[in-house]
């Protein structure tokens, strides 16, 4: 921490150790609870604060076959009145032993209260769980439940652009935000990029979907569709029939292959392999991509030609079976 005086005032620097910024950015690696400072903001009471703060922990906690419900941890009566009071306990100073309030009154006074308040205005619904021994509370937890949100209105448009987004790993929230300061064309065609990356399977996964979303946003230039000019009529261009044979009888063929079990199709990879390995066209990354199930486009290639070779020498040796 640095320290120094300007101005008449005394200013104060201090830097973040490297271990905990790692734990603060990656919350996949160092997962941690996020805390929705407006709804604690709601609530009035140190007890309700302290109630909220532990019962949003397990709000993902969730009970099997429990209907959306969690549950936080059980512990006995003396960790709740040290976790949901101000007060330190003391210690008799003759035996040492630590007094601390009875929970009966701690519930009584201010823990159904915060419970009501914590109902009524935060985000969450909770209620107290006790076991008992010989009418002896020894156990306590809460249950938790994430309330239903309230609808609002979004346009189709922008709704089928959020589940494009998602379906890619894009949140929710990012694309609400592109959708207020750029068109949905703009954020449309901003996804179809996006896309087009995502959809390269011999690539290495983009690791912050989010960020490399909001680059491609920024370096896109603003756009204006417009209806589409009449052109002046002119001569359609001659089609070559041949040509337009071979092109939909090799769109029926791809659909054929990729219709196949994965095992089946597995086997015209290796097949296909072992073939680009011959003509030196197959990369490292081709090949460990192929036995992860991933496949070039070189690969795919090779692999539909083979099935069409396989799939036309069956078709001709059936049709030249004589009949008994």
């Amino acid at each position: 921490m640095l320290h120094y005086l300007r101005e008449g005032r005394l200013w104060a620097r201090w830097k973040l150790s490297d271990e905990l910024t790692n734990a603060i950015s990656n919350t996949k690696e160092f997962p941690f609870t996020r805390l929705d400072l407006a709804q604690i903001a709601k609530l009035s009471g140190y007890t309700d604060v302290a109630l909220y703060e532990i019962c949003a922990r397990y709000r993902n906690n969730y009970l099997k076959g429990g209907d959306g419900i969690c549950l936080t941890s059980a512990s006995d009566p003396d960790w709740w009145v040290d976790a949901l009071t101000n007060v330190i306990p003391k210690a008799d100073k003759k035996t040492g032993e630590v007094k601390r309030r009875e929970w009966r009154k701690v519930k009584s006074e201010l823990v159904l209260k915060a419970i009501k308040e914590i109902n009524e205005k935060t985000d969450l619904n909770v209620e107290l769980i006790e076991k008992k021994e010989n009418r002896s509370v020894v156990l306590i937890q809460f249950s938790v439940r994430q309330k239903r949100g309230t609808s609002r209105e979004v346009q189709s448009g922008h709704f089928d652009l959020m589940k494009k987004g998602l379906r890619m790993g894009i949140s929710q929230a990012r694309i609400e935000t592109a959708l207020l300061s750029n068109s949905k064309d703009e954020v449309s065609l901003a996804l179809a990029k996006f896309e087009g990356r995502f959809s390269k399977k011999e690539l290495d996964p983009i690791e912050k979907p989010n960020s490399y979303f909001a680059s491609i946003l920024k370096d896109l230039e603003p756009i204006d569709i417009v209806a589409d000019k009449v052109a002046p009529t002119a001569d359609k261009p001659q089609v070559d029939p041949v040509k337009a044979d071979l092109a939909a009888k090799h769109t029926v063929i791809r659909d054929e292959f990729m219709a196949l079990p994965d095992p089946i199709k597995a086997q015209f990879a290796q097949k296909a392999l072992g073939a680009l390995k011959e003509r030196r066209m197959a990369t490292p990354r081709m090949i460990e991509n192929a036995n992860s199930g991933v496949w070039a486009p070189l690969l795919l290639a090779e692999m539909i030609n083979t099935f069409t070779k396989e799939r036309d020498f069956s078709v001709v040796d059936t049709a030249t079976e004589q009949p008994e």
